[in-house]
């Protein structure tokens, strides 16, 4: 009888461990499960965060503000062409390896501006090395169109990449987590994002290998990227973005450093500090640094009593890194997922069986304190 007693205790403490285990499986790739995975993610990044010493050395950033061309073009949306011109001369004589322009070129300003459009592509063509954005957008039939730079402007570019990012959330607290290193258009055709063309430029790969790499997933030529079930790349943050304080005179002050060299634009003319190498051999990416910018991004390390919101030409400078580094994030496996829980759970029931309320207070308290240590281990290594 007590060998019966016995055998059905184990089959019931077994039992609770594999509905336990399935439960918890079920949850953690349920999609409402989203939000809290993401909120584990930040914690993560904050907590890895290097110090804002450690500079990323391959990209610069350039936010382009107001205080250095509104009073003397006359207008300032969009952003005057002559001025994005005089800064691509500038970038250029810097020795700049590539220039990413996240500005939308899609239309010429034949009345507001025609000679500066012409100015503009000069500069595009004599730097031979600048690169802008695209935006793609589904019609009606949810298939994607590309919209293109203006063919005017699109003649003097090395190349052109999609701005879109995989967006969570939406409105002011849209939060950028991931990026398609390549996505299909309507027509068939294969087009690489922006970050992904800047990889290209800086390792002066033919886009075409870029995109046979992801496809066949041969990666002859492109380094393995571990990439979602939406066929999307985890962007592995270097650290949180600068951020800046705007005096009442329209200049920006920089408030704290972020983990990649940024610069206001007015800085260029202003400060005569900057060395002469400082943009040899790196890509620049340069946007529209203006606090009213609907092209800002809630990331792990956004507070809301500070606003510090990163802009996306710093999103794509981020998602350059991950992948000129291999610094890649990968969801954990079903078997590594199972295992934990498989541990958490037995765990937990043989606490309970054994010792009681105090037995499972102390495993439980164990048991997150070892989790978070062997959640951010594994983060650190590249695996979520």
């Amino acid at each position: 009888m007590f060998a019966i007693r016995l055998y059905n205790k184990r089959i019931w403490v077994a039992s609770i461990v594999l509905v336990s285990v399935l439960l918890g499986y079920a949850l953690s790739i349920s999609p409402n499960f989203q939000s809290t995975e993401y909120s584990g993610m930040d914690t993560m990044f904050r907590w890895k965060a290097r110090p804002s010493s450690e500079k990323a050395q391959e990209a610069v950033v350039v936010m382009i503000d107001e205080s250095a061309y509104s009073k003397t073009y006359g207008y300032y949306d969009p952003l005057p062409r002559r001025y994005i011109a005089q800064l691509i001369d500038t970038l250029a004589v810097k020795g700049a390896k590539a220039i990413a322009l996240d500005i939308a070129f899609f239309d010429k300003l034949d009345v507001l501006d025609a000679q500066g459009d012409s100015v503009l592509l000069r500069s595009m063509k004599e730097a031979g090395n600048v690169i802008a954005v695209s935006i793609y957008n589904p019609d009606d039939d949810g298939a994607l169109q590309d919209q293109l730079p203006h063919p005017f402007f699109k003649s003097g570019l090395r190349g052109v990449g999609y701005a879109n990012l995989e967006i969570s959330g939406a409105g002011m607290l849209a939060s950028a987590r991931d990026v398609k290193p390549i996505n299909t258009m309507g027509n068939g055709e294969m087009v690489l994002s922006f970050s992904s063309l800047a990889f290209c430029v800086m390792n002066d790969l033919p886009t075409d290998q870029f995109i046979n790499d992801i496809q066949s997933q041969e990666w002859a030529y492109v380094p393995s990227i571990p990439l979602t079930e939406k066929g999307s790349m985890i962007i592995n943050y270097v650290g949180p973005p600068a951020t800046w304080i705007k005096q009442k005179d329209g200049s920006w002050t920089q408030n704290s450093e972020g983990n990649i060299i940024t610069y206001r634009s007015s800085q260029l003319t202003t400060d005569i500090s900057w060395p002469s190498d400082l943009l040899k051999d790196k890509i620049v990416f340069v946007g529209n640094g203006s606090e009213f910018v609907p092209d800002r991004f809630v990331t792990p390390y956004y507070e809301l009593n500070k606003n510090n919101w990163m802009y996306g030409a710093e999103v794509h400078a981020n998602a350059f890194l991950t992948l000129l580094h291999k610094q890649f994030i990968q969801r954990a496996g079903s078997l590594l997922i199972i295992g934990v829980l498989f541990i958490a759970c037995a765990s937990m029931v043989f606490a309970t069986v054994r010792f009681g309320f105090t037995g499972e207070l102390s495993v439980a308290i164990g048991l997150i304190i070892g989790g978070w240590v062997f959640a951010y281990l594994l983060f650190t290594s590249g695996v979520w």
